[in-house]
């Protein structure tokens, strides 16, 4: 019986140019596919749950590899942690339901964006420093007013848009910390470049650039041009996908051409 891997990895993004593999560049997908042709003897290109872009980071991402049989799970258990290089970590090797698919299967997905709100030198890589100071209590209003079930075409890279552009954000908020802040944000789906547009209009509301209340008109224009600047790839993170627990079972038989809504580039 073919049998199915979850492999769930975090990486350090900045010298990768995403996620998706391409020709002569290095990117994740790519270098996880190296990892697993070694092991496996064949090719084997593994889906991801989010197609990160160059300079974003992940702690828990997820990927699959199909097709392998008993002996083959196992020596990805055992030896595949051991194969990644120093900017990628592979945290967990299962087998799962042959349906599990990392893309199509996910119900959710959870981001975060870090700020650094002192200027440290050794966050740069990881984090983005707006260099101004920024309304805190402006700025959780506002993030309430992005949950709930949106038409974010005013968030999206105009050349992503989709038929339907509607994203369930079920969590938007800001755990803020001495010198820090990180957005928490929870969906069904996220569109390009969504999570680094939402920060940047928060940010230009915590400088007093618009007001709270502004997030809703933005939403309601349903026009990229009115949402302002996009926050750089280095402070986000994709923190983690949710699937339906019936797949983590092995002997789940499913319908591996189930699938749930596609992820985009956020």
């Amino acid at each position: 019986m073919d049998r199915t891997a979850r492999i769930d990895l975090a990486y350090d993004g900045t010298d990768f140019h995403g996620w998706q593999w391409q020709l002569d560049l290095r990117t994740v997908q790519g270098v996880l596919a190296l990892m697993l042709e070694r092991l496996l003897g064949r090719p084997c290109l593994p889906p991801g749950a989010g197609r990160t872009d160059a300079g974003v980071h992940a702690l828990r991402q997820t990927s699959h590899a199909r097709g392998l049989n008993a002996d083959e799970v196992a020596r990805l258990v055992r030896v595949l942690p051991r194969f990644a290089p120093r900017d990628v970590q592979v945290l967990d090797v299962r087998e799962v339901s042959p349906a599990f698919h990392a893309r199509f299967s996910a119900r959710w997905r959870r981001y975060e964006y870090r700020l650094d709100l002192g200027g440290d030198l050794f966050r740069r890589r990881f984090a983005w420093c707006p260099g101004e100071p920024l309304d805190r209590d402006a700025m959780d209003a506002a993030c309430l007013l992005f949950r709930g079930r949106r038409d974010c075409s005013s968030l999206c890279k105009t050349a992503s848009l989709n038929p339907t552009n509607d994203c369930d954000v079920t969590d938007c908020r800001l755990e803020w910390a001495e010198g820090s802040a990180i957005l928490h944000v929870r969906a069904d789906r996220f569109l390009h470049h969504m999570v680094r547009t939402m920060t940047g209009v928060l940010v230009d509301v915590g400088a007093g650039r618009c007001r709270p209340e502004d997030v809703t008109a933005i939403l309601e224009a349903r026009d990229r041009r009115v949402a302002g600047g996009m926050a750089p790839a280095c402070g986000l993170y994709l923190a983690g996908v949710g699937y339906p627990p019936e797949l983590d079972d092995p002997d789940h038989p499913g319908d591996p051409a189930e699938t749930a809504t596609p992820e985009a580039t956020p």
